[in-house]
């Protein structure tokens, strides 16, 4: 008889079974990473292994794949990090202007091409030769640190916010109209206002903003970076002149 059933007619709670004559033999070895043992590694009917000493070698090559992978998923993942710090400004924890070429512009082209609206704002810091001059460059530092904090918080997810320059911020926007964008200037200047008088400063946080929507791809980013510039100026210029 090659076989022995079990029969179920008996009361047995085991599963229906049949147990082969036939024998396999199993070998288990730990498999050790550095200090830790991360498992076993279970070899069926390995005989050929032992008789002609293969398995010290197969279970070292093993350990290599595992030292190989791990040492990969390190360096991908340390490259990440590098990738990170070289696109975010270390100051304010914004974009920089390196995030221009890998961020920025292709979100713009890819809603250029598929004929939907950009916003573009730019922001400038006032005041802040006053602050540098009179209070010190940490707090000129903070200055920037605070305008950029409002702007990170006020700028919808989804958005590019850089650091464009010393004091200057901009924000790529994508699938903003008009009065998105106005509203977006209003939130800021207001929030900046009510940070400045809730910190406490000697001097007063404000900045000045231009903005333009992006609907023509005949038109690059950098064109519209530049106009935003140009309205962001012309108000700074007119808030200067209502103050004499």
């Amino acid at each position: 008889m090659d076989s022995l059933e079990l029969d179920r007619s008996k009361g047995s709670l085991l599963p229906h079974t049949v147990v082969s004559a036939k024998q396999n033999v199993y070998f288990f070895s730990p498999v050790h990473f550095r200090e830790r043992e991360i498992g076993y590694l279970v070899l069926e009917s390995c005989d050929y292994l032992l008789d002609h000493q293969f398995l010290f070698e197969t279970l070292n090559t093993f350990r290599t794949s595992i030292e190989a992978l791990y040492g990969k998923l390190i360096l991908r993942k340390k490259n990440k990090q590098l990738s990170q710090l070289y696109i975010h400004d270390s100051l304010t924890g914004l974009y920089n202007r390196m995030a221009y070429e890998k961020l920025a512009l292709p979100l713009f082209q890819q809603y250029m091409q598929k004929g939907r609206p950009v916003g573009i704002l730019f922001a400038d810091a006032d005041h802040l030769k006053y602050i540098n001059d009179n209070f010190g460059h940490d707090m000129g530092n903070l200055a920037i640190r605070s305008i950029a904090s409002v702007i990170q918080q006020q700028c919808p997810v989804g958005s590019i916010s850089m650091r464009y320059g010393g004091d200057e911020f901009v924000c790529v926007i994508p699938d903003y109209s008009q009065s998105k964008i106005q509203q977006l200037k209003e939130s800021i200047l207001a929030s900046l206002e009510e940070f400045s008088s809730t910190s406490r400063t000697v001097f007063p946080l404000e900045a000045s903003i231009g903005f333009v929507v992006a609907d023509d791809p005949v038109f690059s980013l950098n064109d519209y970076i530049n106009l935003a510039d140009e309205k962001m100026y012309a108000e700074k210029k007119e808030r200067k002149a209502t103050r004499q």
